[in-house]
């Protein structure tokens, strides 16, 4: 399950970048869900593409990154995401 579902509330949803997935499915593990999908890849001239593979509409998303070497990498690949989020929900 990647939601967490309280009656007469909003689903809790939580991503995780690429930089440290395994701090994600930590704080997933103790929360209860599980880390909801993603499609992400670089494309040749170094554009990132980065998608949530599920429907966020009215839930609650929360983002997961850690900001290591490449730090603009993984500050683009985060900004990407919520920026998807936002359009999608």
């Amino acid at each position: 399950m990647s939601t967490l579902q309280v009656a007469g509330r909003k689903s809790l949803m939580l991503f995780s970048g690429r930089a440290f997935p395994e701090l994600a499915d930590e704080i997933a593990r103790e929360v209860g869900v599980t880390v909801t999908p993603t499609t992400a890849r670089d494309f040749a001239n170094g554009e990132t593409f980065i998608k949530p593979d599920e429907s966020v509409r009215g839930s609650d998303s929360f983002v997961i990154q850690s900001y290591t070497q490449p730090i603009n990498q993984w500050v683009m690949e985060s900004l990407i995401l919520v920026d998807a989020l936002k359009l999608s929900g």
